[in-house]
């Protein structure tokens, strides 16, 4: 398993993406959204926000919230509506990295305030190393 941080523009993780399995045709993963870190900067608490596959032809599938309340999410504000879209852009980009892939067939073309847009630090899920791309 791999393990990556949505790092804002703080570089503050406002993600948690946990790569279950991957291959060169697709990538399965589960996301969870931080609510609250430690006073060193940590992440100290995160909730389930959802969990989905990306295949190599962008074919995808999302599945949102937890499973007693499938398909709900909480948001709060323009914020969070930003952060949902940028983090849509960050898994297909993970997920065509991870696939050693291009995504050639739909390339995104929505553009996003820079301020908003996530950089992905991954986590060494043994060594706790970390690996900033």
């Amino acid at each position: 398993m791999k393990k990556f941080h949505l790092l804002d523009k703080k570089k503050e993780a406002v993600f948690i993406v946990n790569v279950e399995d991957y291959a060169n045709h697709y990538v399965r993963f589960q996301v969870d959204e931080v609510c609250s870190w430690s006073l060193n900067g940590e992440v100290f608490e995160s909730e389930h926000y959802l969990e989905g596959s990306i295949k190599w032809d962008t074919c995808c599938h999302f599945y949102f919230g937890e499973q007693d309340n499938a398909g709900y999410i909480h948001m709060c504000g323009i914020q969070s509506f930003y952060n949902h879209i940028a983090l849509l852009k960050a898994l297909n980009e993970l997920a065509f990295d991870l696939m050693g892939r291009e995504d050639n067939i739909e390339p995104w073309e929505m553009e996003l305030p820079e301020e908003y847009l996530f950089s992905i630090k991954e986590i060494n899920v043994e060594e706790d190393d970390d690996d900033i791309r």
